[in-house]
């Protein structure tokens, strides 16, 4: 103890004493499933609020409360804490009135894509936010992380390898790249295996045969000039968000919208609970004509539709919407097919 003798323990001391507590707890202790910032099933979710406290939001069928921990959650350096969510009412129309977007069908897939980002262990759509310089891309994209995964680097750049990909993954529950320009098609590969739950493999380093396996899956955002997305199969998984050129008489200083932000951000939370409470506890099965790609995401969001107001089966209209003008945009950017055309 430093505080008796005044010493430091040496790096010995502490690796024997490291190797005697694995050894104790591989043979002796407990062994718990741990998760990262949201875990849960079709009974209940809990999600990690990410205070000094250890509290969370533990939502059932019948509620949800702020309570202590009842799993086990693991922390990063880097996470930041959620506001404590409010059952105070919210303005219907607190998207477009904050964000520059328009459009009731875009308010409906961001606040769908929010909810969806805790639905514990299935595949989640990647948010595309894309519009000229000056539309609030970044802005948005900052935000909406900081209702699900607040953290210190709130935005990155897209990683030049795979594993790197992963090892972000292991960090930070929503990935956040901002300002991308193009994606290649190994890019749009590894996000289709990121959003939908895929693997990659790779020899462990420092050694010849040992194999060092990741496997996740994670809310996705990018965000950039128009038509980043140009893959079918990456389209087919995403929702796009197009955002205007905000005018030079109505643009608005960023602390004012950030204080603006803020404020509503545990009436925004407390929405989100409520729809997940909602979600657990209708288990109505709804019949679809034509469901996305991404169906379990749809289908998971879609069950609280009455709690937020919203018509029937307007959610997978809006996604079906949204993936056709998203197709009609790839098209119009591929010069062999316009002059076909």
């Amino acid at each position: 103890n430093f505080k008796d003798s005044g010493e430091v323990a040496t790096s010995k001391l502490k690796s024997d004493a490291t190797d005697f507590l694995e050894g104790e707890t591989k043979f002796s202790g407990k062994t718990h499933e741990v998760g990262f910032r949201v875990m849960g099933n079709e009974e209940y979710i809990e999600i990690d609020l990410g205070d000094k406290d250890w509290q969370s939001v533990y939502i059932t069928k019948y509620n949800w409360r702020v309570r202590k921990h009842k799993n086990y959650f693991y922390r990063n350096k880097s996470m930041k804490s959620l506001p404590v969510p409010s059952r105070d009412k919210l303005d219907k129309d607190w998207a477009g009135n904050i964000f520059n977007i328009s459009g009731n069908s875009q308010s409906m897939l961001i606040l769908g894509w929010l909810i969806g980002c805790f639905m514990p262990e299935a595949p989640k759509p990647m948010l595309v936010i894309q519009g000229e310089q000056g539309s609030g891309k970044s802005f948005l994209a900052s935000m909406l992380k900081s209702l699900v995964d607040p953290a210190k680097a709130d935005k990155t750049s897209l990683p030049c390898s795979e594993r790197d990909l992963y090892v972000q993954a292991q960090n930070n529950y929503v990935l956040s790249f901002d300002n991308q320009r193009t994606l290649y098609k190994r890019h749009s590969d590894w996000l289709c295996r990121m959003v939908t739950g895929g693997g990659y493999s790779t020899r462990r380093l420092y050694t010849n045969n040992e194999e060092e396996v990741f496997s996740a899956t994670r809310p996705i955002m990018l965000n950039g000039i128009t038509q980043i997305a140009d893959q079918p199969d990456l389209i087919d998984r995403s929702i796009f968000i197009n955002m205007p050129v905000i005018n030079a008489d109505v643009r608005k200083p960023e602390k004012e919208l950030l204080n603006s932000f803020n404020a509503l951000k545990p009436m925004i939370l407390g929405e989100i609970c409520s729809a997940l409470s909602e979600i657990l506890r209708n288990k109505k099965k709804k019949e679809y004509d034509h469901l996305p790609r991404m169906a379990d995401f749809a289908k998971f969001v879609s069950r609280a539709e009455e709690e937020l107001g919203w018509e029937d089966g307007s959610l997978v209209d809006a996604m079906n919407a949204n993936r056709r003008i998203a197709l009609e945009e790839m098209n119009e950017y591929d010069p062999l097919l316009s002059l076909i055309q």
